[in-house]
């Protein structure tokens, strides 16, 4: 079975570099991609991704918390809620607070480092 990973960003290179660290996770995936927050909105809705990784600045809006939060507020089931990773180039504490308090399930910095990625998507349980 393949894992369905959703990578949001606005910067192409961006989510190249996490899908090549994802890639080196060993486990077969299904990789998903969108640049702003309405591609990802379409995706989540049509595609239901196992994973979820979201820049926390989005273009044009700085909105990755956002939709977070939208993602939180709308699903059927919150026990079996979708795992969500925020991304971002300048990780702080706050940073770290607002992102659990929307309801993402953790907060790596960019670029993200293989290890912390396979300890993440390990606590993920994906």
């Amino acid at each position: 079975m393949k894992t369905r990973v959703l990578v949001i960003d606005d910067d192409e290179i961006d989510r190249t570099a996490l899908k090549r660290k994802l890639k080196k996770w060993r486990r077969r995936i299904t990789f998903m991609e969108a640049k702003d927050r309405d591609e990802a909105l379409r995706i989540v809705n049509e595609e239901a991704p196992d994973v979820i990784f979201c820049d926390w600045a989005l273009a044009p809006y700085r909105d990755g918390l956002e939709f977070v939060s939208w993602v939180r507020e709308h699903e059927a089931n919150n026990d079996n809620a979708t795992p969500i990773v925020i991304v971002s180039g300048y990780l702080d504490e706050t940073l770290v607070s607002d992102s659990l308090r929307c309801g993402a399930n953790a907060a790596l910095e960019k670029p993200v480092d293989q290890e912390q990625l396979r300890w993440t998507m390990d606590d993920l349980g994906v």
